[in-house]
């Protein structure tokens, strides 16, 4: 099992934005597929897990691209550039 998590891992690092949205696209009609399967009795409780499942995931996401932001981005502007942006604020 661990193999194919190598496996995997290689295969995501060598994807790009393109790719990657090409697999979200995928798993999001796969999840409206699956979705109109459910029985109408059940789509409420599907509803909520969905939705508990989708906080759960996404959070952690957008913790870790704020994050990423931070970091990479510290010394984006030096002060000189800062002033050039200062002459368009308006008063």
């Amino acid at each position: 099992m661990e193999k194919l998590f190598n496996w995997a891992n290689d295969y995501i690092s060598e994807m790009d934005w393109k790719d990657i949205s090409l697999l979200k696209l995928c798993l999001l009609s796969l999840g409206i597929a699956l979705g109109t399967l459910v029985a109408p009795k059940n789509k409420k409780t599907l509803f909520f897990i969905a939705i508990i499942v989708f906080l759960a995931s996404y959070i952690p996401c957008m913790i870790k691209l704020v994050q990423f932001y931070l970091e990479n981005n510290e010394d984006e502007f030096d002060e000189e550039e800062m002033m050039l942006f200062a002459d368009y604020i308006p008063e």
